[in-house]
């Protein structure tokens, strides 16, 4: 969408997750835009610029506020420019002795038990969104049957 037209929906329910916004025509040649977002669980994120993506995906998190400002070329960000999108990049799901299957949980998160002496019997992993194409390979060795 462009030139204050409307970017989601009204009326629906649905809640914006991320953005991004940039610049067009001449206007491009002497400003950057930049913007953040304020995101639920996770707080106000770093500027993103000039197209980026701000916000989040795969959490269902929803963006509380926006702030944006346009900078002249070359100038500095009006802060920080860490971590302005987050995304999961990563889920994997495990099926653990005498419980069967656990839910899919994403980067780094616990997937299993610990301090239960269960052992782990399965595995599913998949990549979420990382911006680049591509799978995953893995694979186990299984008691008995090795690799």
């Amino acid at each position: 969408k462009q030139n204050g037209q409307e970017s989601g929906t009204t009326g629906q329910s649905k809640r914006l997750e991320a953005i991004q916004i940039k610049l067009t025509g001449d206007v491009a040649n002497y400003y950057d835009v930049y913007y953040r977002t304020h995101v639920q669980q996770l707080g106000w994120l770093g500027w993103a610029k000039n197209g980026e993506s701000s916000g989040s995906s795969g959490y269902s998190y929803r963006m509380e506020g926006i702030e944006i400002v346009l900078v002249k070329k070359g100038g500095s960000a009006p802060g920080s420019t860490s971590n302005c999108y987050k995304a999961k990049q990563i889920k994997y799901q495990t099926h653990v002795q005498t419980y069967g299957w656990q839910g899919e949980v994403y980067d780094g998160a616990l997937s299993g038990t610990s301090g239960q002496s269960k052992r782990l019997e399965s595995i599913k992993i998949n990549l979420g969104e990382t911006g680049y194409s591509g799978g995953i390979q893995y694979r186990t060795h299984v008691q008995t049957y090795g690799w």
